[in-house]
């Protein structure tokens, strides 16, 4: 029994440590990254808006539950980041 108990705990951890991406993928995100580089950490937006020359991607995790959240990346005309940060005037879409 104690070897069941050990196998379930360390599974339990494992998915804890790399369940599904969140605000934890988010703090990776630097200013200069390519947006190839932020859909392999964030995976794909939930929502796209062309404002001239600047893309801004949004981003909502854990949609439909208490703990959802939020955030915004800009994208240059050049592909790469400007800006990130949480969508904090509005809540998820």
């Amino acid at each position: 029994m104690n070897r069941l108990a050990s196998l379930f705990l360390a599974l339990l951890l494992t998915a804890c440590a790399t369940g599904g991406t969140g605000p934890r993928q988010v703090a990776h995100l630097q200013v200069g990254m390519t947006l190839q580089q932020v859909n392999s950490l964030l995976g794909k937006p939930f929502h796209v808006t062309n404002q001239g020359a600047l893309t801004v991607y949004d981003y909502v995790f854990n949609q439909g539950q208490p703990t959802a959240s939020s955030y915004y990346v800009i994208i240059g005309r050049d592909g790469l980041v400007r800006s990130f940060g949480p969508n904090s005037d509005r809540g998820p879409e």
